[in-house]
């Protein structure tokens, strides 16, 4: 008898492949069921590669997984046909968080229905671009906002990226009033660096998110959407300084960013613009970005920033002014409640403003889905600047 109880049991074993192990994800509490060892039990190889391939919709990446846990010892009946998980909260509460969920997508669904088919141009830089977790939450949302029918285009900077790669070749940065100076050695720097491995790496990372996007660089066929010249800034004297090759945009190919969002893709574009002769030259990213919002007359500019906006007293972060107008803006600029480093980014948004975008947004790009807790919900999370009062 106990003979054919330990036949069974290894055929069961035997068997371990076909059976069904319920896992969830860590991260996104998507729950699969998939056939492979039970829990508790050694797992094969192949169970292991099947559970590594069992990726989220939303985030790829995710590979860690909760795996049901049940007692070591297993009749032969519970091996082949394990009971399904038992719910961790009880019923009623379950039901009440699903309904939650519920409302936010009903109070979503307003707003998405009103920017649908709306250019947001997107500028991404700053310490967000040094924080993978945050950076990859930001990419996530860019997906949902072209999932849900808005057309994101990404303008990025990568300020800490070449000034690490400038370290590594020795070369000492210099800046003049607040502008990298780039020689001939900086700017292959830049190019490489900004132009291929930052921008290439965020294109891949939409794709890997279900997206699609675009990298519009200077690698292989060049497909560069931005135009320009030097720049030119003069000193206290009124004389020309020399910023070595750093530009400013002068004129923006939409045709090609129309097509590519028409398309469904979202334009990934580095801040850095091509002469009439070819020439490469270095532009600020903050000022790359309003430039292309103006091009494409985009329904909203929004600006990555380490504050969550723009604050009636810049010690208190609850002091957030969730709507401010160009008129309030300047008179806080005058009084001096926006503090010095914000006042350039505030004062580029209101001449935005004039040209035919329509509403600007500085948040907080460190906060988890910060960009459709601004866009998607009633209140918002940083500062929305407008031409007029509402």
């Amino acid at each position: 008898m106990s003979g054919g109880g330990d036949s069974r049991q290894l055929e069961s074993m035997d068997r371990l492949e076909a059976c069904p192990v319920e896992l969830s994800c860590h991260e996104c509490a998507s729950v699969a069921r998939v056939r492979g060892n039970p829990p508790g039990l050694p797992l094969s190889g192949s169970f292991v590669r099947r559970t590594q391939a069992l990726k989220c919709r939303i985030l790829p990446h995710v590979q860690t997984y909760a795996v049901w846990q049940q007692p070591r010892e297993y009749p032969v009946n519970t091996v082949l046909n394990p009971p399904l998980q038992k719910r961790s909260k009880p019923r009623k509460i379950v039901l009440q968080d699903a309904i939650q969920k519920a409302d936010v997508l009903i109070e979503a669904m307003g707003w998405i229905r009103q920017f649908r088919d709306k250019i947001t141009v997107i500028k991404l830089g700053g310490s967000v671009m040094e924080d993978p977790d945050a950076l990859r939450h930001l990419l996530v949302d860019i997906v949902f906002m072209e999932t849900v029918g808005m057309k994101p285009i990404v303008v990025h900077g990568g300020g800490a990226a070449i000034s690490r790669a400038m370290a590594e070749a020795k070369i000492e940065p210099r800046f003049i009033h607040g502008r990298r100076y780039t020689d001939e050695a900086t700017l292959a720097i830049v190019e490489r660096v900004l132009a291929g491995e930052i921008n290439e790496s965020l294109a891949e990372s939409i794709e890997e998110f279900g997206g699609r996007a675009m990298p519009l660089n200077f690698s292989g066929q060049n497909n560069n959407v931005l135009f320009g010249e030097r720049l030119e800034i003069l000193d206290e004297e009124g004389k020309p300084i020399d910023l070595g090759y750093v530009g400013t945009v002068t004129q923006v190919d939409r045709e090609t960013l129309d097509n590519l969002t028409y398309a469904g893709q979202v334009p990934v574009i580095p801040s850095m613009c091509e002469t009439a002769s070819g020439e490469r030259l270095n532009v600020n990213a903050d000022t790359a970005a309003t430039a292309v919002a103006q091009a494409v007359g985009a329904e909203k500019l929004i600006f990555l920033s380490d504050v969550n906006g723009v604050r009636r007293d810049k010690e208190d972060p609850d002091s957030l002014i969730h709507t401010l107008s160009a008129d309030e803006a300047q008179e806080l600029i005058a009084d001096g409640r926006i503090e010095s480093g914000m006042i350039p980014k505030v004062q580029a948004c209101l001449e935005t403003l004039t040209k035919g975008v329509g509403k600007i947004h500085i948040i907080d790009g460190r906060l988890r889905h910060s960009l459709l807790l601004e866009i998607y919900t009633n209140r918002g999370v940083g500062t929305e600047i407008i031409a007029e009062p509402i």
